[in-house]
């Protein structure tokens, strides 16, 4: 959460790769960055523990947040292997 607090800061951070990321730290992304208007890109991968997965409102929540409250140009976002 510092991070994403960090980078909503400084409007200098065009791009963010914050690694693996679980269930709950899906939807902190979703949270912090909705009001973020610099960050161009965002890199993170899937979690690969079974009970930490992404579950569909983690998954819900973020695309809304794509959808409806970000300038971000490019997402790379992982999932894990099925």
């Amino acid at each position: 959460m510092r991070m994403l607090e960090a980078v909503n800061a400084n409007l200098n951070v065009l791009k963010l790769d914050v690694g693996i990321v679980t269930d709950k730290g899906l939807r902190i992304l979703a949270d912090y960055l909705e009001h973020n208007n610099s960050l161009e890109q965002l890199v993170f991968q899937e979690t690969s523990h079974p009970q930490k997965n992404w579950t569909d409102f983690g998954r819900k929540r973020f695309t809304s947040m794509l959808r409806d409250h970000t300038q971000l140009k490019k997402v790379k976002a992982n999932n894990r292997p099925a």
